[in-house]
């Protein structure tokens, strides 16, 4: 069906389930030097939604929050991401990105731009490996 002719609410809907959500994908991968997996998610075999090779092999779970300024991430979401990371031989990692239009209100209800929209987050050890891949002393 021709765009102009769609419930606007079903377009709306559409974007947020599946655009939006394979927008950020990509988006991840092209910042950590990744690829998207394709049907993450709908097929047994596939997992992690994001994949990078190389020296700092890592498998990225994408998580996006629409409409709500938190998201609650329970620690057995993080269990499964670092068991399939393992498995893959990679290091987990979870990105996170939060709604334009969330961050956008709420600044202008703080009086100030608050955080970035998207972050990735990684276990404490990942970080540590991050830092002395990178020759930086670990803290």
């Amino acid at each position: 069906m021709p765009p102009l002719l769609q419930d606007p609410a079903a377009v709306s809907k559409r974007d947020a389930t599946i655009r939006k959500p394979s927008r950020q994908e990509k988006s991840v991968a092209v910042a950590v030097g990744g690829r998207r997996q394709p049907g993450s998610g709908a097929f047994s075999g596939l997992k992690g939604d994001v994949r990078r090779s190389g020296r700092f092999p890592m498998l990225v779970e994408c998580k996006r929050v629409s409409g709500q300024e938190s998201i609650r991430v329970e620690l057995k979401h993080l269990a499964k991401i670092t068991a399939e990371a393992l498995d893959k031989g990679a290091n987990p990692a979870l990105s996170i990105q939060f709604d334009e239009d969330v961050v956008r209100a709420l600044s202008l209800r703080l009086g100030f731009a608050p955080a970035s929209a998207d972050w990735i987050a990684v276990p404490l050890s990942v970080f540590k490996a991050m830092l002395e891949a990178l020759g930086e002393e670990a803290l």
